[in-house]
């Protein structure tokens, strides 16, 4: 998402980039959709450095926000994979689990389990989402990037994937921090 035309926000999937939309919606330039792939992945979850590619932004100021790893997990798991049987994916393991939900279709698509740090360069600026986006995130675009965020949208609004409702096998659940 390219916002007042001088910087780029990647968007790592389950980060809460549809509420970041929501309060950065009357600056933003372009959105992507996610009917547009690019190299086969989703336009708005392209990982480093295909959104520069696609996008040509590498000269643009970047940032995103990172979740706790685990929460994101049950967050992606939550969503194109609720229905399926979660001990069946992960019978051979935890590692083997994750290159099955990794390598499928809904997965790479999405690029929902790629590891984090394989969406930002070593210049992006990143913002923990366990440190809120209330007044300190608002006051860390402004200081920052010089960029005033709606303060209107409410979190509970885009807070319904329920993810800590999921349950976890137990062989995935020991590798929980």
């Amino acid at each position: 998402m390219i916002v007042n035309d001088k910087l780029f926000y990647i968007h790592i999937p389950r980060t809460g980039g549809r509420f970041l939309y929501e309060m950065l919606s009357d600056q933003v330039k372009e959105k992507p959709h996610h009917k547009k792939y690019y190299k086969g992945i989703a336009g708005p979850h392209l990982h480093y450095p295909l959104y520069n590619e696609y996008f040509d932004v590498k000269d643009m100021t970047h940032f995103t926000i990172v979740r706790n790893p685990f929460d994101r997990f049950k967050s992606a798991l939550k969503g194109p994979l609720q229905d399926q049987f979660l001990e069946f994916i992960f019978k051979k393991g935890f590692y083997d689990g994750m290159k099955e939900l990794r390598d499928s279709e809904p997965g790479y698509k999405n690029n929902w389990f790629r590891p984090q740090h394989e969406f930002v360069s070593k210049t992006t600026h990143v913002w923990r989402l366990e440190d809120g986006l209330g007044d300190n995130f608002r006051k860390w675009m402004l200081d920052k990037f010089n960029v005033k965020t709606k303060n209107n949208i409410k979190i509970g609004d885009y807070n319904k994937d329920r993810y800590d409702k999921v349950k976890v096998p137990d062989s995935v659940n020991k590798y929980k921090p």
